[in-house]
């Protein structure tokens, strides 16, 4: 009787295309040649782009707004609640501020 050790530790490895690092650099690859074959096709994305800015600027608020609470609720001291606290003030002060640029 034979023991195939074979599969014993072995690590199964993913599929490349299914590794997110891989997926935005082709996505990149296929916007520079789509840009570069066709470049009038800019206009026609403008919306999508700005769509996408858009929500990253919504989802922004929120997640700093947790970060803090999280922060709070898990700080023992009063130093550190303060200091978690106006740092991401500052943060949502200068993103404010760069609007206006």
């Amino acid at each position: 009787m034979t023991v195939d050790a074979t599969g014993v530790g072995a690590k199964r490895s993913r599929p490349l295309y299914r590794d997110l690092s891989v997926q935005v650099l082709v996505a990149m690859l296929l916007g520079v040649v789509v840009g570069y074959v066709w470049p009038d096709s800019a206009d026609t994305m403008k919306p999508l782009g700005d769509l996408f800015i858009k929500l990253v600027r919504m989802l922004v608020a929120p997640i700093i707004f947790c970060t803090v609470v999280h922060g709070i609720a898990s700080a023992s001291e009063a130093k550190r609640v303060g200091r978690l606290f106006f740092q991401p003030l500052l943060v949502l002060w200068s993103l404010s501020a760069g609007e206006n640029i």
